[in-house]
């Protein structure tokens, strides 16, 4: 907790990462050593933690949510189309290297009906989200191995949010996914999956757990004509599954 604590009181009140890019933030992660990964959705860009830039790549469309497990890097991948009652998604797993984002692998997974979006690791497992029609009552959560293997598929009675889930992050023993909305929503689950909690905050565009209740949450901006900006603002989660910017931030 310690550690954490540090973390973010070292931190500038908004991190912000380096450059501006096409795609707007869809995700953020963050490595054992305390570098950034940024999602902007046709561009993956490593960060220190401070925001300077150490790596971008060009990928394909549409990359989304990241998380790290170790050395690897993975990554929600949608090739089809998002929020088709028939499933006219093409889901993949993508697994990139952290040292020099070098694609290391990639699985094809259609079991994410609706479109792949959201990824998230406890350091044991890997858990997918993604989209949802209109009107569906109920989320759905995909796990997986390390390897990439469909272990089983969650059904979360969350009742209908716009999009689905757009981000996931596993902290503090709890499972938190970020909603699109207006305004933007907040579900959070135990590790189980059960005991779900929905409230409203805006934490679709990427969450970092850093331990000890402490969290790092993304915003997009625009920067005139030149693309979109990612930035990160401190949170801090409680035990009932709730999330609220640190004193002196303002929801963006």
């Amino acid at each position: 907790m310690l550690a954490a604590f540090l973390f973010i009181a070292l931190q500038p009140a908004e991190i912000v990462c380096e450059g501006a890019y096409p795609g707007h933030l869809q995700g953020v992660a963050r490595d054992g050593a305390g570098d950034l990964y940024w999602s902007f959705t046709t561009t993956l860009v490593k960060t220190d933690q401070t925001g300077r830039l150490i790596k971008k790549i060009d990928v394909e469309t549409h990359h989304g949510d990241v998380c790290v497990v170790g050395d690897r890097l993975y990554c929600a991948l949608n090739k089809g189309q998002f929020n088709n009652r028939e499933g006219k998604s093409d889901n993949w797993i993508v697994v990139y290297g952290t040292s020099d984002l070098r694609e290391i692998g990639r699985k094809p997974a259609p079991i994410v009906t609706h479109g792949a979006g959201g990824i998230a690791s406890d350091g044991k497992r890997l858990i997918v989200v993604g989209g949802l029609p209109t009107g569906v009552q109920e989320n759905y959560v995909y796990e997986f191995d390390l390897h990439l293997n469909f272990i089983r598929k969650y059904v979360l009675d969350t009742g209908w949010t716009f999009l689905g889930i757009q981000t996931a992050a596993f902290g503090d023993g709890r499972w938190w996914f970020g909603c699109y909305g207006s305004p933007h929503e907040l579900i959070s689950a135990e590790a189980d999956m059960g005991n779900l909690s929905r409230s409203q905050f805006e934490c679709s565009l990427g969450i970092i757990a850093v331990g000890g209740g402490q969290f790092l949450v993304g915003r997009d901006s625009t920067d005139g004509g030149n693309g979109h900006v990612g930035s990160l603002l401190p949170a801090i989660g409680t035990r009932d599954g709730k999330l609220r910017l640190s004193h002196g931030q303002v929801q963006k």
